[in-house]
């Protein structure tokens, strides 16, 4: 499993418990932790990946966080300390957090929502 903290390559050592560091050498990203821009959110939903949101600012994206906590696809955490305690909880108990997260954020899913639309418009 892979945790990927957007904009950074590699995340500081101390925001990394021994325990996740070794999913960092993986291929494939597990959980977004990330501030949660439009943008961000909705690439984030059609990868499929779970987020941890370490940033709210009110206005129009609250809505963005709003949408990943209320259909359970991951979690705000406010703090360094909330970030790495909700990275862990995800992946305690067999990774319980974490499963119903993909399954949640893979019904949000529409990867193809563009094409899609343009195929659609194209039809007409």
């Amino acid at each position: 499993m892979w945790l990927r903290f957007a904009g950074v390559r590699s995340p500081p050592a101390d925001l990394v418990p021994e325990h996740v560091a070794e999913a960092l050498a993986q291929e494939v990203t597990q959980v977004q932790a990330t501030a949660h821009g439009g943008a961000t959110v909705q690439e984030t939903i059609a990868a499929r990946c779970p987020m941890v949101i370490n940033h709210v600012v009110s206005g129009q994206e609250e809505g963005n966080a709003q949408l990943i906590v209320e259909t359970s696809s991951g979690a705000i955490a406010l703090s360094n300390d909330e970030v790495v305690a909700a990275v862990e909880r995800a992946f305690t108990e067999n990774a319980k957090q974490w499963t119903e997260w993909s399954a949640n954020i893979w019904k949000l899913s529409r990867p193809r929502a563009s094409l899609d639309i343009a195929e659609f418009l194209l039809s007409i």
